[in-house]
Order: C-alpha cells, then structure tokens, then sequence
C-alpha cells in the first residue's frame, strides 16, 4: 500500500510538466523565446519545451555565471514555472534522521510505520500527508511524498507559505506580469540535456554528495500566491508513468 504513493508523486509530476509543454524534437525549436531541456533516464526521448525566463543570454558567460547560483535556469512551461536546481535546494533541515528520532519526533501526530524488508522504509504519514523514507547508513532520507497540510514541511518548504517568501529565499525576481499554478524544482543532476551543458567544461563539478536515494524533483501547487500542496520524489520512469491513470489523483 505505502509504496504506490511512489508511483503517484512521480506520475503526477511528470505528467503535469509533460500537459504543459509541446513534445516536439529540439530541431523543430526556431525562436529565440523557447529552450528546451530533457532527463538522462527518464523520457530520455522527450524534450520539454517552454519560454526561457533566465538567464536572459545563453552563452558561456551566463553558463559560468549560474554554476555558482542555487537556481540555474527558469521555464515557463504553460502555467508551470520549471526551475532548474542545485542540489542543495533539496536538503532539508528536518533530515536525514534516525529511527529513534522519528518516532520521538513524529510518533505523536502521526502513524509510523517501519519496512524492514532490504531496502529499508519508513513512512511518516496521517490523513492528509505521506513521508516515505527510505535507510542508508543508519539514518533515513526522504525519498518520495505529498504535504496537503500544515503538519509537515519538506526542505524549508510548507502549505501557507507565500510565494514570493520562496523565490526570495532562491534569489529569484520575477517579472510581475508571470503568472503559474505550479512551481516544478528539478534537481540539475537529473537533466541530460539543457542549453547550458555544452559550456561546462567539467560537468562533474556540479556533482553534490548527496545520495541517490535523495529526492530529485519537487511540484509546489500555487493557489492565491501560497504553496497549497507540495509533492516531491525521484525521477520516475515511462514505466511508471504508464501504469498510473492520473484522473484518480486530479
């Protein structure tokens, strides 16, 4: 039961990014408006195309300059802005935690639950919100999940928040006339193609040290300029994609 909420969070994740965007071969893009960008294992095949937001130039002046940044380029893909992101973005201040600390510090409000079959789960979890966590060396990451609530946040992320708290903390500036539904946040270790890969001369540079299991893509709902639902997870694959008829969850 616990673990379809992994096939959920990453159907509805790229499900929703691949709605917003034409699924057209990079060689049909011939504006200077539109970029496009695409996973290395996930829908490898498919490029998601939208309006560039940032960097304004594409050369290798910008490619330097965005390696330091946390968010490296935006999208505006329909009503979805797509930020490109730094690993870091990621991590959060509530994890990794040990099982003792997950019971003391969740037992209370919520249902825990430990999956002792290799590799090791727990799942933090109530009425309205799912953690799934998954164990490596003794302390529990999160992997996969959906927050409907105010209980739980994930990265510094949480329902109520204001947008513009948020893209303050990523030192981003929008121009006031972009309006979204959905903020999507993928993590930079995930793409295989984009713009600005052809300018890095060493794209190991940009590896973190975080582990494989970390989450690698996050989806913040946008209702009334505040996060009203924020589901998050790992890449997922056209295999999951295609068993999961999203009408059930939208």
């Amino acid at each position: 039961m616990e673990k379809k909420i992994c096939f959920f969070v990453y159907a509805f994740i790229f499900l929703t990014i691949l709605n917003a965007c034409d699924n057209r071969s990079v060689a049909s893009i011939n504006r200077d408006d539109l970029d496009s960008f695409n996973y290395g294992w996930a829908m490898s095949h498919h490029y998601f195309i939208g309006n560039i937001i940032y960097p304004k130039t594409r050369d290798s002046i910008s490619a330097n300059k965005i390696q330091s940044q946390k968010i490296q380029t935006i999208f505006l893909m329909s009503d979805t802005l797509v930020l490109i992101a730094h690993d870091d973005v990621f991590y959060s201040r509530e994890f990794p935690i040990d099982s003792t600390s997950i019971i003391k510090k969740y037992g209370s409000k919520f249902t825990v639950l430990f999956d002792d079959e290799r590799p090791y789960y727990a799942y933090i979890r109530n009425d309205n919100d799912t953690i799934e966590l998954c164990k490596e060396n003794n302390l529990f990451y999160p992997q996969a999940g959906h927050i409907n609530s105010y209980d739980l946040s994930i990265a510094g992320f949480q329902k109520g928040q204001e947008i513009r708290q948020v893209l303050s903390s990523l030192n981003i500036d929008l121009p006031e006339e972009i309006s979204y539904n959905y903020i999507a946040i993928v993590s930079c270790e995930v793409i295989d193609d984009i713009w600005y890969k052809k300018y890095y001369v060493d794209d190991d540079q940009n590896n973190s040290s975080a582990p494989d299991i970390w989450y690698s893509v996050m989806l913040l709902q946008v209702i009334d300029q505040k996060i009203n639902s924020i589901i998050f997870g790992m890449n997922g694959t056209e295999t999951l994609i295609s068993i999961i008829d999203l009408h059930h969850f939208v």
